[in-house]
């Protein structure tokens, strides 16, 4: 299993250098991912390079499981990366056993073995070349590698500024769900024409492992909107009010965990979820009204102040395209069909200054009233009455 270890830019050569002869000793091959990662960490974004670390191999037919380091208080446990589960709490007080001399006693430290998925043996460090029957030291720096790369995951390793990841923060997952829900929209793991948004939010987080797809992954990064948009979403997520839905009490833990892991595809699914319950909010604050007959007629040129009222990114053939619908304070309707820059999804709700020529009419359908569809839309958002006593304050 070959893992990733996001750290500073800044700090890549020191990295390097405190892993690598461990890395060399221990028969395991570091290298620097092409391209960085951005970290969110409270408000500040962090550039990161990435570099893989693996495989971990097996010595004298036993793979490395973990490392525990003996204290009065507790024991230090570092964990190899094949134990994707927590190991079992009995270990963080379980005494300096080991299982080859079945012998108790002081030691400093002993190490957890693993042999063709079977059980854990705890073996001391000194016993390792009798029970192994080859030379320890390629597991012994195993165990060392495993715990500086623990240390280099340690908020306390960096002076409580910054730390690696093993895995990527919700923050920054979400950013990159963002940036692949507004460019593609919401695709589910179950669509078998399309690459469903949690691979490709996964893609973008992690880092681009091939030369040929680098271009494509630096594209594809989210941007300061991007970011601003998934704290959001974040904050929606984390506060999922009274009485929430399983869906909304699962998403808010999945926010508090520390990446993305198994809880992807759920994180994956909170912009577009946000979205709709963004324009649910706005429908309930905009009056039912619904005027008769149409904003413009056919071939006219329409010319106003409207309200973005529902926001909708439908695929085709030639990539996604996002359909806007506004509402004028008469209560007519006015739908566009944009291929090219148009309001985002979290825009719902917000007033616009829009121009453009009707193409054609669309009846009253259900729920929806008519609606006149525009072609050729230009729009400039106008600034709240609030935000401009603020900017004339300021």
């Amino acid at each position: 299993m070959t893992l990733s270890l996001l750290v500073p830019q800044e700090a890549l050569p020191k990295v390097l250098k405190r892993l690598d002869k461990l890395a060399r000793t221990a028969g395991v091959l570091i290298e620097e991912v092409p391209g960085t990662t951005t970290l969110i960490r409270e408000k500040t974004v962090l550039t990161c390079a990435r570099i893989t670390i693996g495989d971990l191999p097996s010595v004298g037919g036993y793979e490395f499981a973990a490392r525990i380091e003996h204290g009065k208080d507790g024991n230090v446990i570092a964990r190899g990366p094949k134990e994707t589960e927590a190991l079992d709490t009995s270990w963080r007080t379980a005494a300096p056993h080991c299982e080859h001399c079945n012998t108790n006693r002081r030691r400093k430290e002993t190490f957890l073995l693993r042999q063709y998925g079977m059980r854990l043996m705890q073996i001391g460090r000194n016993c390792l070349a009798d029970f192994l029957m080859v030379d320890p030291a390629q597991m012994i720096a195993l165990g060392e590698l495993v715990r500086a790369v623990s240390d280099e995951m340690s908020d306390e390793h960096w002076g409580g500024s910054y730390g690696g990841f093993w895995e990527v923060a919700p923050i920054a997952y979400l950013a990159c769900a963002v940036a692949t829900t507004e460019r593609d929209g919401f695709v589910k793991s179950k669509d078998p024409t399309r690459t469903p948004t949690h691979v490709v939010a996964t893609w973008l987080s992690q880092g681009s492992t091939s030369a040929d797809d680098h271009a494509r992954w630096l594209a594809g990064q989210p941007n300061e909107d991007h970011i601003e948009t998934a704290h959001a979403v974040l904050a929606w997520c984390a506060n999922p009010g009274e009485n929430p839905s399983e869906y909304r009490w699962n998403l808010s833990l999945a926010v508090k965990a520390s990446g993305g892991g198994k809880h992807a595809g759920l994180l994956a699914s909170a912009p577009a979820a946000y979205n709709r319950e963004l324009g649910k909010l706005v429908a309930k604050k905009l009056p039912e009204k619904r005027a008769e007959g149409y904003a413009v007629e056919k071939h006219m040129v329409f010319k106003g102040e409207v309200t973005l009222v529902r926001h909708y990114l439908m695929q085709n053939d030639f990539g996604s395209k996002a359909i806007c619908t506004f509402r004028t304070d008469e209560g007519h309707e006015l739908v566009w069909f944009a291929s090219g820059v148009a309001p985002k999804p979290d825009m719902q709700g917000m007033r616009f200054q829009i121009k453009g020529r009707c193409k054609s009419l669309k009846p009253a359908q259900g729920k929806y009233a008519q609606q006149a569809v525009l072609a050729r839309v230009t729009w400039k958002p106008i600034e709240s009455t609030e935000a401009k006593e603020e900017s004339q304050a300021s």
